[in-house]
């Protein structure tokens, strides 16, 4: 299930469907963090294997989480793991690049170049974002002012502006 959950996680990343892959991943990591507590995963052979995938699920969560901001889409406890791992990396990270994690399919063979393309894929992508950020901080500001105010910046009437 894990290995299904990541690369349908992955796919939903490539098709800009970051809320699906959020709840999908959130989903996936509550339930792992609950298995790893109650020692359920400990006990399963290749246990080591799920703590390097719910440590990549977890840097997947941050970036999705700064690319999408998800308030209450995740379990507060993932919410809170995932920031207290990956909210001072994410913010000193020079480019998205350095955390790029492509899927154990993908060879990262620099001589096939497919990892490459991926990564390239993925910066693409990423570099829309800030704008796409931008605007929401402004539509947040805007929705909070009264229609007075916003008149008043436009210098205009109430009346006169609300058609607009």
């Amino acid at each position: 299930r894990i290995s299904v959950v990541y690369h349908a996680r992955v796919s939903f990343l490539m098709l800009r469907r970051y809320k699906d892959a959020v709840k999908i991943l959130a989903d996936l990591c509550a339930y792992m963090q609950r298995g790893f507590k109650s020692g359920q995963l400990r006990k399963l052979p290749g246990s080591d294997q799920f703590n390097k995938q719910y440590e990549r699920m977890l840097s997947l969560l941050a970036i999705l989480n700064h690319i999408c901001p998800t308030n209450g889409w995740m379990e507060d406890s993932v919410a809170r793991v995932v920031r207290e791992k990956h909210s001072a990396k994410l913010e000193a990270a020079s480019s998205m690049e350095e955390w790029f994690q492509s899927p154990k399919f993908i060879s990262t063979d620099p001589s096939f170049g497919l990892y490459r393309q991926q990564v390239q894929i993925f910066l693409q992508e990423m570099s829309t974002q800030p704008a796409g950020h931008k605007l929401r901080t402004y539509l947040k500001l805007y929705t909070s002012l009264p229609v007075e105010k916003l008149a008043k910046f436009h210098d205009m009437w109430v009346p006169d502006f609300l058609p607009l």
